[in-house]
């Protein structure tokens, strides 16, 4: 009878902390979900972006995350400067290497611009690019696009990439184009003809930007 009794008790143990965990686990789902509901643009903090100077940025794990429709993503916010006509936004995400990435890793730039009244303008995620292989500074991909027409009204951008990014890499060879990789860290889905290696997306990067005038 003891047995039988003791044994209740143990049943009932754990039925109580399968309760609590189950309890516990709900709370949790729930506080990340309105969390997640609570995010806007409104509620970034942006960084002042001067005029004609280039600034470099670092996107990685230390800056917050944001619910994108691409997917999670640390980002950069930053508030465009006052130009006195149509101007250009250029980035450059630079190559890192790394002991587990050795030929190399890019943070490909998506660019989300927002209005005065921090409401989303548009979503550029296939700027056209160019492949930068310099001596005197790190390799790296280089993008622009002029603030104009439809994006006449943009007053900050939201530096950030996508989930589909990660899962393709740049031929680097010829700077130009985008291989599906499938996130495999191989030489399975290389390119065939040379050069034979890539540049994989990640999520963590190095960015210039620079807005000027045109000549």
């Amino acid at each position: 009878m003891r047995s039988l009794h003791t044994f209740k008790k143990v049943v009932l143990g754990f039925s109580l902390l399968a309760l609590g965990a189950c309890a516990g686990t709900g709370n949790n789902h729930y506080m990340l979900s309105t969390q997640a509901q609570n995010e806007t643009f409104e509620t970034m903090t942006f960084k002042t972006l001067p005029a004609a100077e280039k600034v470099r940025l670092a996107v990685n794990s230390a800056d917050p995350s944001f619910q994108f429709k691409g997917g999670y993503s640390h980002y950069e916010a930053l508030a465009l400067p006052d130009m006195s006509q149509a101007y250009v936004l250029q980035l450059e995400s630079e190559v890192v290497r790394t002991a587990q990435q050795g030929k190399g890793e890019i943070f490909f730039p998506v660019l989300t611009f927002l209005d005065a009244k921090k409401q989303a303008i548009n979503t550029y995620d296939a700027l056209p690019y160019t492949m930068q292989t310099p001596f005197y500074a790190r390799k790296h991909i280089r993008a622009s696009i002029k603030i104009s027409g439809a994006l006449a009204d943009a007053r900050y951008v939201v530096i950030h990439t996508t989930d589909k990014k990660l899962d393709q890499a740049i031929a680097s060879g010829d700077g130009k184009s985008i291989l599906q990789s499938g996130g495999f860290n191989t030489m399975v889905f290389a390119p065939i003809t040379k050069p034979r290696y890539r540049t994989n997306f990640g999520r963590e990067g190095w960015v210039r930007v620079l807005a000027y005038l045109p000549q």
